[in-house]
């Protein structure tokens, strides 16, 4: 995955589906900057943003748009239960300013986050979060919600409130790119 102003990533693969490209992995980034930035512009390679909605959920059979922010109203809740999201949505919103890449690199608050499971702390704001935050945990680690710190899951999480950008195709455009300039046989996919 790709976080603005670092310089890891995975690599990744794509596949299609009726005809459009797709990456077996991360989709999407935030916006490059410093060396990521350096790295694309070396590649050729300018993301584009990708306009609202960024993200979408379908919580009991209903379509929500960006759920983490502007679509937490409409989210099929009780309105204590919608208020307790957006103070959640808030809090973690403001934890994801400070979070580092490498987490590591965060201020010891967050990292007493990463001694604490994630549903503990999702947990806190009532079971509703916990079911929003599980699928998602799911999709970024391939693991269950109860696997991972809450640090982990802050730092995915941190993405959603900033504008996110991609490629025709997902990430694994950039991969395609260094292949193209290193040569296939020194990129390891899968």
């Amino acid at each position: 995955v790709l976080f603005g102003g670092q310089e890891s990533f995975d690599t990744y693969e794509r596949d299609t589906w009726e005809g459009v490209k797709f990456s077996l992995g991360a989709s999407y980034m935030v916006e490059p900057v410093d060396d990521t930035k350096a790295l694309f512009d070396e590649l050729g390679l300018k993301p584009s943003r990708i306009e609202d909605p960024e993200n979408a959920m379908i919580v009991d059979g209903k379509l929500v748009k960006n759920p983490w922010t502007t679509g937490v109203d409409d989210l099929p809740f009780p309105k204590e239960v919608r208020g307790r999201l957006k103070q959640a949505f808030q809090e973690v919103s403001e934890l994801a300013d400070e979070v580092a890449v490498p987490a590591r690199d965060s201020p010891e608050k967050l990292l007493e986050l990463d001694k604490i499971p994630a549903v503990e702390y999702f947990g806190q704001y009532g079971p509703e979060l916990v079911r929003m935050m599980s699928p998602y945990i799911r999709n970024c680690f391939a693991i269950e919600i109860e696997e991972v710190s809450a640090l982990g899951a802050l730092t995915f999480l941190a993405c959603e409130f900033a504008p996110i950008y991609s490629f025709p195709g997902g990430l694994a455009e950039v991969t395609e790119r260094i292949a193209e300039k290193l040569g296939d046989k020194k990129v390891r996919y899968g």
